[in-house]
């Protein structure tokens, strides 16, 4: 089988992506699963000749898609009052944001990449995971005994 060469390759993956971010004019912008996006992507796993700065952009790419994906779920899952019914599935899903993101960023930093080909920084990244970790560490992490919540509310109290 005769396969374009890697530079033909590459341009043909970049007219791709940049239809896709830039629609034409007139059409709507086209709202893609996270999880949809993932699996159209699966095939960058088996391209053994794409730059490595390319596939960390790709992945980074499609994780801030998840963690969009995930924080809009949060919500609705939220107004819709089912948020404490889904910790479980809300746990689960936030382990795999935080141990996916925290795989692109040890890439990136071990590459020394500050700025991906998509724009986003590395700064980015680590600012996306920095919330993530906070989410878990403040819904899943260690809580406060009831002596101590009452012991701070005597403070509060005093002031």
């Amino acid at each position: 089988m005769n396969r374009p060469k890697r530079t033909e390759r590459f341009r043909q993956y970049k007219t791709i992506a940049m239809s896709v971010a830039n629609p034409t004019e007139g059409s709507e912008r086209l709202n893609v699963p996270a999880q949809e996006l993932t699996e159209a992507f699966e095939w960058v796993r088996t391209v053994q000749d794409l730059p490595a700065n390319l596939l960390v952009a790709i992945y980074s790419t499609i994780w801030f898609q998840k963690v969009g994906a995930f924080r809009r779920l949060e919500d609705q899952s939220l107004a819709e009052e089912r948020y404490h019914k889904e910790l479980d599935t809300h746990r689960v899903i936030l382990a795999r944001l935080i141990a996916e993101g925290e795989e692109i960023n040890l890439r990136a930093r071990k590459m020394k990449i500050s700025k991906l080909p998509s724009g986003s920084t590395l700064e980015d990244l680590e600012s996306t995971l920095e919330s993530l970790h906070l989410t878990s560490r403040r819904q899943y992490g260690p809580k406060n005994s009831s002596a101590t919540n009452a012991a701070i509310m005597k403070i509060m109290d005093a002031a």
